[in-house]
């Protein structure tokens, strides 16, 4: 069983905020410097604050990329930014 479904808030900061510079940022990002799974989730830990719902760590971060693009089971409120980064990386 898995955990809480991500808010719409959190979906919004990882696939535009965390995304653009994290190792597997896509398109024109790609000429971001890359940070680290870790430094992401602790940047997203700071960014949500008292709406955040969960402790963030880089194994999570990993973890909910490959559910939603690897798997391609989407979480419930990441189909829009889902589809923005599969856009920007070309395969949508």
């Amino acid at each position: 069983m898995g955990g809480k479904v991500w808010s719409e808030k959190e979906e919004r900061y990882f696939w535009r905020v965390a995304m653009s510079v994290g190792p597997k940022r896509a398109g024109v990002d790609r000429a971001k410097p890359e940070r680290s799974w870790n430094d992401l989730a602790a940047d997203m830990q700071r960014a949500m604050g008292e709406d955040s719902r969960r402790e963030y760590s880089g194994v999570l971060m990993f973890e909910h990329y490959f559910q939603n693009i690897e798997t391609r089971r989407r979480s419930p409120n990441a189909a829009q930014y889902v589809r923005e980064y599969e856009i920007k990386a070309g395969t949508f």
